[in-house]
């Protein structure tokens, strides 16, 4: 699978959405691109050091991504 650069950019801005609904979809499709993802998920932690729900939601998606990888 190919990575969209600009739909991975709007899934890495919805990562803290309050709206589980909005997260789970966002979650599927980090997983669905999967490693190819992980580079850009983990910088946006980096890029987002404060923010506790986005670093730990992130945090389990590469787990997740890394552990079916």
């Amino acid at each position: 699978m190919e990575l969209n650069v600009p739909e991975l950019k709007a899934m890495l801005k919805l990562i803290d959405d309050p709206d589980n609904v909005v997260f789970d979809a966002v979650r599927e499709k980090l997983l669905e691109w999967g490693v190819i993802a992980v580079k850009e998920l983990k910088s946006n932690i980096e890029d987002n050091s404060e923010n506790k729900l986005l670093i730990e939601r992130t945090n389990a998606i590469v787990k997740e991504i890394e552990y079916t990888a």
